[in-house]
C-alpha cells in the first residue's frame, strides 16, 4: 500500500486577502518548487488542495452561497463563486506545472454532493486513476451542489480531509498538511503549541480564532476543528507556515516547525 500525503495550500498564503483577487505568485511558486523538490526524492503519492482567499469568499459572503438557494440572486452568486474558484484554481495549476509537477485539476463540484451542508456521496474512482499513472490531483475549496438546499460551500480543508477518509482503505495516509501565515497554533505570547488533541483542546481553544479576512468557511477554529475528526480516525494533520523549506521538510518527514493535531 503506497503513502498518500494530501497538502492544503491555505488561501490566505497563497492570496493577499486585503486585496480582491491578489494572487501571490511569489509564494505560490515557492511552495510548488518545494512541492516538486520533495517529490524527487519520495516515492510518496501527493494530493494538493488550496483555499480561495480573496477570490471566492468575496462573493460567497455577499450572496451566501453557504446557505444553499435563499434567494433570487443565488444562482447568480453561485455562478459567480465557481468562477473565481476556477481563476484562481488556473492560477495554481499554471505555477506547478511550471514547477515540474504534473498537476491536474479535479473539480470538487462534480465529485462531492452534499445533503443539507453534509457530504451525501463522492467519487474518487477517477482520483485513484490519477494517483496510479503518477499524476498529480489538485482540488480546492469550492461550492457543492446539495439535494436538499440546492448548494453549499465545502472548505479545502474540509474536501482534503474526505479524501482522506475515502481513500485511507486504497493508501496509507501518512499526513495532512496544510500551510498557513503562521506556524501552526499559537499561545498568547506568540509560542508554537506544538500538539492539539482531544485531551487538551479546551485549554487552547481560547488561542484558535477565526479569520479576520473575509472567509466564509471559519479560518483557524475550524480547520482546527475539521483536524481533530479526522484524527479520530488516525490520521494526523500538521499545520505549518510558507516559510522557505518548512513545507518540503514537511513532506520528507523532517523537521518543520508547526502544530501536529493527533
Amino acid at each position: 500500500m503506497q503513502n498518500l500525503i494530501l497538502i492544503k495550500l491555505g488561501g490566505s498564503t497563497i492570496t493577499d486577502k486585503s486585496k480582491r483577487k491578489g494572487a501571490n505568485l511569489k509564494i505560490i511558486n515557492q511552495l510548488a518548487r518545494e512541492i516538486e523538490s520533495a517529490r524527487e526524492k519520495t516515492r510518496d503519492l501527493i494530493i494538493i488542495g488550496h483555499g480561495q482567499g480573496s477570490y471566492a469568499h468575496v462573493p460567497a459572503k455577499k450572496y451566501q452561497t453557504k446557505k444553499g438557494n435563499i434567494h433570487k440572486n443565488s444562482d447568480i452568486g453561485l455562478a459567480k463563486v465557481r468562477l473565481e474558484c476556477l481563476e484562481l484554481n488556473s492560477i495554481v495549476i499554471d505555477r506547478l506545472i511550471t514547477a515540474g509537477i504534473p498537476a491536474v485539476t479535479f473539480e470538487p463540484h462534480s465529485f462531492l454532493l452534499s445533503i443539507n451542508g453534509s457530504l451525501s456521496k463522492i467519487f474518487v474512482a477517477p482520483i485513484v486513476n490519477a494517483l496510479g499513472v503518477n499524476l498529480v490531483p489538485v482540488v480546492y475549496g469550492d461550492a457543492i451542489q446539495d439535494e436538499k438546499i440546492g448548494w453549499t460551500i465545502f472548505s479545502g480543508e474540509q474536501i482534503l480531509n474526505l479524501l482522506a477518509l475515502n481513500l485511507k482503505n486504497q493508501f496509507k495516509i501518512k499526513t495532512v498538511i496544510e500551510v498557513g501565515n503562521t506556524n501552526g497554533v499559537l499561545d498568547k505570547v506568540g509560542k508554537i503549541i506544538t500538539q492539539i488533541n482531544a485531551k487538551n483542546f479546551k485549554s487552547v481553544e481560547k488561542y484558535i480564532s477565526g479569520s479576520s479576512a473575509t472567509d466564509v468557511t471559519g479560518g483557524m477554529e475550524h480547520k482546527v476543528k475539521e483536524a481533530l475528526v479526522l484524527a479520530q480516525k488516525g490520521i494526523h494533520t500538521q499545520l505549518i507556515s510558507a516559510k522557505t523549506g518548512n513545507l518540503s521538510n514537511a513532506i520528507l518527514g523532517r523537521n518543520a516547525s508547526g502544530t501536529w493535531i493527533r
